[in-house]
């Protein structure tokens, strides 16, 4: 089985399992929040990004399509959960705020639960997955050395764009939360490909930490679970990220 293909199946099969044990609830929605289905999706949306570039343009635009909706759908719940919760540690928030959050984040739930339903995610027969995986399997995908030499320009070109948006910008946001928050979605997807490659992708370090990195390499970031790369396993080929500007971009996110 060719890598490309081994790491969707990798992502999928967590999604299977979460979505499988999700049918069995009362509130689907709200158990694959709970129970942390945005991750996988995230690792599926990040794969159909980087293939999207690579190869097969319209059909991983579609899957990553699908991908992007449901994440979507999670990531709305948890933003304003997350606030309530926020909120409650404050004693001199108004109630009506934290009535009105709790309406958003029902309404949230109930809206995942129709798209689950509207999509086909949770159906007898695995409809939506089962069509995924039949795309995947007509892919023409690249050998392990020609895949990772267009990886390597992809991951290139990806941080080229940072640096280009960043310089348009002149180093000043005008709008601090949209640019703010365009800045870190662009950083956070160098960080999430490593993850989602599976190990394709591993650290080279040099023990002496720069002097300009070492206020970065804070413990937090250093022990974060997030920053440990997944094994390289049976691959052959590697790209290698220097570790301590890793775990920088890390702490800038």
């Amino acid at each position: 089985m060719q890598p490309g293909l081994q790491r969707f199946n990798f992502f999928i099969n967590q999604l299977q399992v979460l979505l499988n044990k999700a049918k069995k609830q009362k509130n689907p929605a709200l158990w694959l929040y709970s129970n942390n289905a945005r991750t996988p999706l995230f690792m599926l949306e990040a794969l159909a990004k980087l293939y999207s570039a690579l190869h097969h343009k319209k059909r991983f635009d579609k899957l990553k399509a699908h991908f992007k909706l449901l994440e979507d759908a999670i990531g709305a719940i948890d933003y304003y959960d997350t606030v309530v919760k926020d909120f409650l540690k404050t004693k001199n928030i108004p109630k009506p705020v934290i009535v009105y959050l709790h309406a958003h984040t029902r309404e949230k739930i109930e809206q995942l639960n129709e798209l689950l339903t509207e999509k086909k995610w949770l159906d007898e027969n695995n409809s939506r997955i089962a069509k995924i995986q039949q795309k995947l399997a007509s892919v023409n995908w690249l050998d392990e050395a020609a895949e990772l030499n267009a990886i390597q320009d992809f991951y290139g070109e990806e941080i080229y764009e940072i640096i280009e948006f960043i310089q348009q910008k002149n180093y000043h946001f005008d709008n601090m939360e949209m640019d703010v928050h365009e800045l870190r979605r662009k950083l956070r997807w160098l960080s999430i490909y490593p993850q989602a490659l599976q190990g394709a992708i591993q650290f080279t370090d040099n023990k002496q930490a720069q002097p300009h990195l070492k206020k970065y390499l804070t413990s937090q970031i250093i022990q974060s679970p997030y920053n440990r790369l997944p094994d390289a396993g049976s691959q052959q080929y590697f790209l290698m990220l220097h570790k301590k500007y890793f775990l920088s971009l890390s702490w800038m996110i």
